[in-house]
């Protein structure tokens, strides 16, 4: 747990570190686009993803904790990323829609 925590410090420290370094939009989008490969995917087909692209942030918020509460491997950090990336994209945007 101990462990865990620490990985938890670490991982915030670079968030807040890169956010402050400037990092671009085209950053922020790169994090998202991994965060749904990664996590989403396990789960869900990007069909499914893309149907609801052009939704607003509170819907993918909602979806975000649904995850979370379904036991995605979803960090707290990275549900605003997620959440940021989703809210931003238009229906039929690439590389969700295939």
């Amino acid at each position: 747990m101990n462990a865990l925590l620490k990985m938890l410090c670490v991982l915030a420290f670079i968030s807040v570190f890169a956010a402050f370094a400037g990092e671009d939009d085209s950053g922020a989008a790169k994090a998202g686009e991994q965060i749904v490969t990664a996590i989403c995917t396990r789960c869900h087909s990007t069909a499914r993803i893309c149907t609801n692209l052009g939704s607003d942030a509170p819907f993918w918020q909602a979806i975000a904790g649904k995850m979370k509460k379904n036991g995605a491997p979803l960090d707290e950090a990275d549900v605003p990323v997620l959440v940021d990336y989703l809210a931003g994209l238009t229906a039929g945007s690439k590389p969700v829609c295939k």
